[in-house]
């Protein structure tokens, strides 16, 4: 591949590596050195469950502002004939 070739790649679209997620949040840190991701992670693994949990009695208005459109949609359309139960959160990644 010659110089003229990787210039071509490279405007077509090639991207740097995208910036891991926990590095982003440590970032954080930064601007308010009180932040946890510990803290952030068990709201998110409290979160899923309530979501899930209001999924499964048809009241995902209980947790409107945390979901947008698409999220909810999907899982109106998951929504099934019962309450959700044993909902496990193994880890948050």
């Amino acid at each position: 591949m010659g110089a003229a070739d990787r210039r071509n790649e490279w405007a077509a679209g090639a991207r740097p590596a995208p910036v891991p997620v926990r590095q982003q949040l440590l970032a954080l840190k930064k601007h308010d050195p009180g932040f946890s991701i510990s803290v952030l992670e068990d709201f998110i693994a409290g979160l899923f469950v309530r979501v899930h949990d209001a999924r499964g009695r048809k009241g995902l208005d209980e947790v409107e502002a945390w979901l947008g459109r698409a999220p909810r949609a999907a899982l109106e359309a998951r929504t099934g004939a019962g309450p959700v139960t044993g909902i496990v959160v193994g880890g948050v990644r």
